[in-house]
């Protein structure tokens, strides 16, 4: 599955399917490389991804469930239960009712708690061959009615094409030390919902009503999900969070897996977390434990790919990038050997240069094809043949992406499938090899290398959109042994060049003309914004943006470049008759500048204002005024620059003009250039650069304080 597009710039993270790392909630591909303003919205620390956050929650919290994670159950499983000192701790629904409430009561109630999560268990058992089960296990208090309601059902997802049906258990222990199992005809199957358009599955979900909820009881709750057959041969990666939005107790994670079978893991954000190592009858154990945890906090927005969200433990089956490359390589090429690709490279190479092809190839691929994702089965991981896609006329990223691939190679382009993890959440771990992408898009090397996002429109070849840039991908060749961060645009290369021309009246509202031209990636949001025939939505969207920018009656005007037409750089023209925003009056005549579009591409938690109200912003980010902790990274450096050209009516003699020079904005830098024309006439520049694309905490506070 791919990042799909929805509104320009803006980026969200979903899955390929096997063994993807899910955000919370959960977001699927549809069509396209994404944007969702995911930089600036609130975020939840992913120990709440889907997959590898519970593998059973509660549907009220909403909390993401596509469990890409499972394993074949062994005959040992409870010998590897750690020992503990309360009564849930002897295993699942063994402990006695009345010696649970009573411990439960025993245990603190932190002030404002709905819940008090008192056992957290996750544990794996993998087979040889990369098969696993997972049993997955909590124990919780409700404190109050608000916890009664939200955590008073479960459910989870499943894909049968490689898992069996869950096994989901739960009893709910009240006041009276009464135990109230769940009852298993209560469950309902359901195909699972995805949450874009054009994205079809075979997903399932199991889920329905915990009984006898109420405050006071105590909770367990237990689902085991196991694999029918392994979903990547040389290994997957897991991610398993510790916390969550409710306190927590004690936490516990077992990876059972035999010696011969390659583990890798990294602990985050646990510094006091020391893994415990059992190696026993040819099988070895890693045991992670944790103290109590306060709620996780929401994660500062926009923050670098190499930094952790939140605390959790990772761990890969992989033995090395180059096995992991090798048979993804192997699976692709098998998929486009000897592939016809003749509806595509009609009429011979369509081109001189090698860019001038690959151009025209990636046109014909976007007319050709659109991006609708069909999740059945393997074909989560595995692309469908360029035959079919092109018989279908609609592919995911990867089916996109082999489609080109083929095309590319019949015209003698050496061409690579590339998987990554698309921004703005955490990148892949170097140290962890295994499949665990979100995104497919292609590599070409040669003077230069081009990577290309097959799913991506708008975007000029060799651009990659902002969430594919600067994260580490690995390409599916034979000699690939390590990881390849994709290039990173400049600031210099995402540019805006926006002319304001005022002709004042004689009397009353001037006349304004605005052209624009775009690059990079703000280019190709513009093309995306002006695809298809001209509507009355855009009509109308132009319409409030002339009345609120300038305060024109209305909008004459305008036209604009063709969304496919890369032979220029994308270019926009409005014309407002009667504008406000300039103004002749008996005795003298104004124009008001307006800086603020300069910084209307920075992230909104930088452009708030110290005096708004923490309620009045998006949770998941910084309160405006406070300090920044963590780096910060812009998925689009840009430079804006605004010129402004006004001509007065005869009659009037020009007053001093404003002081020019340059003011830094932390790294960022503002420019001001203010002249008198010969004509009478004046011209001012108002320029920002944002000069870099990551900032230190320090950095950010400058930035937001200029700004």
């Amino acid at each position: 599955m791919c990042p799909t597009k929805r509104e320009p710039l803006t980026y969200v993270v979903s899955s390929l399917r096997a063994e993807a790392k899910l955000e919370s909630p959960r977001v699927g591909a549809a069509s396209g490389p994404r944007a969702d303003r995911e930089a600036e919205k609130s975020v939840w620390p992913e120990t709440l991804r889907a997959g590898d956050f519970p593998a059973a929650v509660n549907q009220s919290q909403k909390r993401a469930v596509s469990l890409l994670l499972t394993v074949v159950l062994m005959l040992g499983l409870a010998a590897f239960a750690t020992a503990g000192d309360e009564p849930w701790d002897s295993g699942a629904f063994k402990g006695d009712p009345a010696a649970i409430m009573q411990a439960a009561a025993r245990q603190p109630t932190p002030e404002g708690a709905d819940v008090v999560i008192l056992l957290e268990e996750d544990r794996y058992v993998f087979e040889p061959d990369g098969r696993h089960t997972r049993t997955w296990r909590r124990v919780f208090r409700i404190e109050t009615p608000a916890g009664a309601e939200a955590w008073s059902s479960l459910s989870m997802e499943w894909e049968p094409w490689h898992q069996q049906r869950p096994s989901i258990r739960a009893r709910v222990i009240t006041a009276d030390n009464v135990a109230h199992m769940l009852d298993e005809k209560t469950l309902t199957e359901a195909p699972a919902e995805d949450d874009q358009a054009n994205v079809f599955s075979d997903r399932q979900t199991l889920g329905g009503p915990l009984p006898a909820v109420a405050v006071g009881a105590v909770v367990e709750q237990e689902a085991v999900i196991r694999d029918t057959a392994p979903v990547f041969d040389q290994g997957t990666v897991r991610h398993a969070g510790f916390g969550g939005d409710a306190p927590v107790r004690h936490t516990v994670l077992v990876v059972d897996a035999p010696v011969s079978l390659p583990l890798h893991y990294v602990v985050r954000l646990l510094p006091s977390v020391e893994p415990h190592r059992r190696e026993s009858g040819g099988r070895v154990q890693w045991i992670f434990e944790s103290g109590p945890l306060d709620p996780l906090t929401r994660v500062e927005a926009v923050m670098p790919g190499d930094l952790p969200r939140w605390p959790h433990v990772a761990f890969a089956t992989g033995k090395s990038w180059k096995e992991v490359a090798a048979r993804y390589s192997g699976i692709v090429d098998e998929q486009v050997h000897n592939a016809d690709a003749k509806s595509l490279n009609e009429g011979g190479t369509p081109g001189r240069t090698r860019d001038e092809i690959v151009a025209r190839l990636v046109a014909r691929l976007h007319r050709e094809v659109r991006y609708t994702g069909v999740e059945f089965g393997q074909a989560s991981l595995v692309p469908r043949t360029p035959a079919e896609t092109l018989k279908r006329k609609y592919g995911d990223c990867k089916d996109k992406a082999a489609l080109l691939i083929a095309t590319l190679r019949a015209a003698g382009i050496p061409a690579y499938m590339a998987l990554l993890n698309t921004a703005p959440g955490e990148d892949t771990e170097p140290t962890l090899p295994g499949m665990g992408f979100n995104h497919a898009i292609v590599y070409a090397p040669g003077e230069p290398d081009l990577w290309i996002d097959a799913t991506d429109e708008y975007a000029r070849v060799g651009t990659l959109p902002p969430a594919d840039q600067g994260r580490l991908a690995l390409v599916a060749r034979p000699q690939t042994d390590q990881l390849t961060r994709t290039p990173e645009a400049t600031s210099a290369d995402n540019r805006t060049l926006e002319t304001r021309e005022f002709f004042l009246a004689e009397l009353g509202p001037a006349r304004v003309v605005e052209t624009s031209e775009a690059w990079g990636a703000i280019e190709e949001s513009y093309r995306e914004a002006y695809s298809g025939p001209d509507s009355k939505r855009l009509r109308d969207e132009l319409e409030s943006y002339a009345r609120g920018t300038y305060l024109a009656d209305k909008l004459g005007s305008f036209d604009h470049s063709g969304a496919e037409d890369f032979s220029a750089p994308f270019h926009l023209h409005l014309e407002m008759p009667h504008a406000k925003r300039g103004q002749t009056g008996m005795e003298s005549a104004a124009v008001a500048l307006m800086p603020a579009a300069l910084v209307s591409r920075l992230p909104a938690f930088l452009r708030r204002d110290e005096q708004d109200s923490e309620e009045s912003q998006p949770p998941g980010q910084a309160k405006a005024g406070k300090h920044r902790k963590a780096d910060m990274v812009l998925l689009e450096p840009y430079t804006m620059e605004l010129r402004y050209r006004i001509v007065p009516s005869p009659g009037f003699r020009l007053q001093p003009l404003p002081q020019s020079g340059e003011q830094h904005l932390g790294p960022a830098l503002l420019s001001k250039e203010f002249a008198q024309g010969s004509d009478g006439g004046v011209t001012a520049k108002l320029r920002f650069d944002t000069v870099k694309r990551r900032f230190s905490p320090e950095e950010t506070d400058a930035l937001t304080a200029g700004v």
